[in-house]
């Protein structure tokens, strides 16, 4: 959602993914969740939101996490991202408003 709204170092990450110069992961789950939050929070329109969901489509790769994880006791949201990050094989998790690094592998 930043790299749509707030531009920055998350829009920065998001032309890397664009350029392929980094794989991205997401599931039905995080892409649903995104939209919500675009249209609900920052009431985007039916356009933009079509937009955004073909975007996110596109640079990512969508998994189906095969387990649950509850491992993020204070945004328990946040697991849908540890989720698909296990079921993508990630070697890094990018998050956060400053886009922390947390490398896994």
């Amino acid at each position: 959602m930043s790299a749509f709204n707030l531009g920055g170092t998350p829009r920065d990450l998001l032309h890397e993914a664009a350029a392929r110069e980094m794989e991205v992961v997401a599931s039905e789950t995080i892409i649903a969740e995104v939209i919500r939050v675009l249209r609900d929070k920052f009431t985007w329109s039916p356009e933009q939101l079509q937009q955004a969901e073909r975007t996110m489509r596109r640079l990512c790769e969508v998994v189906t996490p095969a387990e649950f994880r509850n491992v993020v006791a204070a945004d328990p949201d946040d697991n849908r991202i540890t989720e698909a990050a296990v079921a993508g094989e990630c070697e890094a998790l990018i998050t956060g408003d400053k886009a922390i690094r947390i490398y896994c592998g």
